[in-house]
């Protein structure tokens, strides 16, 4: 049976043994074509090491190295710039964190299934399932049903974790995305956003959606998250830096995308309440977040605005 085209997209930073790990697990997939790696190292030590990991997949993988940290946002596009470069027949294009690993190809290919028989859809995400708890920043989660969690988030303007139990229509899904090939060139990740990059992966959702896609979540394709609590950014920043930049995109993201004076107050008071209560201890780092991200989201709408002119 003739399987559909895809191309991975990997950006990582200072993580070339997990990277590997990774790799050698997905290389042989049958349906994959190419996959592309954009390599951020923070020493010719590291990338010493990333060439000596790449180097060992000739013809499968292609990639770029560059010595120092682009940001999560300017590695991404750097890997989506590539993977327009190589598209050839691919048809889709599955995005993938450094930490995420494929345990099957049967998995890729549930989630190319599901964009077959749904044209109107842009991207569906799988689930991720977290392999170990991280002690550092743990991700958000609630053991409440997806559909709870969804509203949750539409309530507030934040994001939430949970439980996924069927095929879903989502605002949001996880970073562990196949999208449209179709799609490179139209959207990518917003600059913007900085630090821990968080809520980047929202912006380019939300880009999905006012193309007029829509986006689903499927369970029963799933990753697993190696969470490692060493390499990329979490070797390069302390928990207040951290709780600075989720403060900083969360209201950069929520001002960009509604224009509405109400609402972007509800959301903003929302999340950082959320924020205050998970490290209260950080309040004044969130303070400063809310009020550099706001700065910014009104910097890029006067820019959009001469644009228009």
């Amino acid at each position: 049976m003739k399987m559909d085209r895809i191309i991975v997209a990997i950006p990582t930073f200072d993580r070339p043994t997990i990277l590997k790990t990774v790799l050698d697990k997905i290389v042989n997939f049958e349906n994959i074509d190419k996959i592309i790696v954009a390599v951020d190292a923070s020493s010719m030590e590291v990338m010493r090491l990333y060439e000596k990991v790449l180097s060992k997949y000739p013809g499968k993988v292609v990639f770029s190295l560059n010595l120092g940290h682009r940001g999560s946002t300017k590695a991404r596009n750097a890997a989506l710039d590539m993977s327009a470069k190589n598209v050839g027949n691919a048809k889709y294009v599955l995005l993938l964190d450094d930490d995420f690993l494929v345990p099957d190809s049967i998995i890729i290919q549930k989630l190319v299934e599901d964009l077959k028989v749904l044209p109107n859809v842009g991207a569906v995400g799988g689930k991720v399932i977290n392999l170990r708890k991280r002690y550092v920043d743990p991700e958000f989660s609630f053991d409440v049903p997806s559909q709870l969690t969804e509203h949750l988030t539409r309530l507030t303007g934040f994001l939430f974790g949970g439980k996924w139990s069927n095929l879903f229509y989502s605002r949001f899904t996880s970073s562990f995305l196949l999208m449209r090939a179709s799609l490179l060139g139209k959207i990518m990740f917003d600059e913007n956003y900085g630090g821990t990059g968080y809520r980047e992966e929202s912006d380019f959702q939300t880009q999905i959606l006012k193309l007029g896609f829509k986006i689903i979540s499927d369970p029963k394709a799933f990753a697993y998250h190696l969470a490692p609590e060493t390499g990329g950014v979490r070797s390069h920043s302390d928990m207040r830096i951290r709780m600075y930049w989720k403060s900083r995109n969360h209201t950069y993201y929520i001002v960009k995308w509604n224009s509405n004076l109400l609402v972007r107050l509800w959301y903003l008071f929302c999340g950082a309440l959320i924020l205050s209560v998970y490290r209260p201890q950080y309040f004044k780092a969130i303070l400063k977040g809310l009020q550099h991200g706001y700065k910014v989201a009104k910097a890029f709408e006067k820019r959009q605005s001469k644009v228009k002119l």
